[in-house]
């Protein structure tokens, strides 16, 4: 149930967000909303996240539809593992959705949000981008401190290994 909230959530702020900065910006305009480090500027992506291969916008089709199909196939293992993996697909679920809707629809993916620093720009992203990343990254870190293994049940104390609590 919480990869299907984080799902939902993602998929759902990520079109608000770009159909209002559709709505309400200019392709190029910055619009300041923090002085020096972040402004809202449409900008209309033909490539991968953060602009990067742009023109390849197939291969990013065919990966969005590996990725999602992943997931898919392997839901019962990431429920299986517990909340926070299944969070963590529903992340991931939710952004590559949102971006191969974008693609779908108009042949490119909407990006808005714009960080920099003096004249070193971040390239822009959107949510689902930022999902994915979060996903992704959060997934790293639950496996690398071992949880990434699924829990048993534990025998009662006193009990052989496998009996569990000897009362069945």
């Amino acid at each position: 149930m919480a990869g299907l909230i984080a799902f939902v959530c993602v998929f759902c702020l990520d079109q608000v967000c770009k159909w209002l900065a559709v709505a309400n910006l200019a392709p190029g305009r910055p619009l300041s909303v923090v002085p020096g480090f972040f402004n809202l500027t449409l900008v209309y992506n033909r490539g991968g996240a953060f602009g990067l291969f742009p023109g390849k916008a197939g291969v990013f089709i065919v990966l969005s539809l590996v990725i999602i199909g992943v997931l898919l196939v392997c839901y019962r293992r990431i429920f299986a593992r517990g909340r926070m993996f299944q969070v963590c697909a529903g992340l991931i679920l939710g952004g590559a959705v949102g971006n191969l809707l974008d693609r779908f629809h108009h042949a490119h993916v909407i990006d808005f949000l714009d960080f920099y620093l003096g004249k070193r720009h971040w390239p822009a992203f959107n949510i689902a981008d930022s999902a994915i990343c979060v996903g992704v990254g959060l997934l790293i870190v639950l496996s690398m401190a071992g949880k990434d293994r699924v829990r048993r049940p534990q025998s009662a104390p006193g009990a052989p290994a496998g009996e569990g609590n000897g009362n069945g």
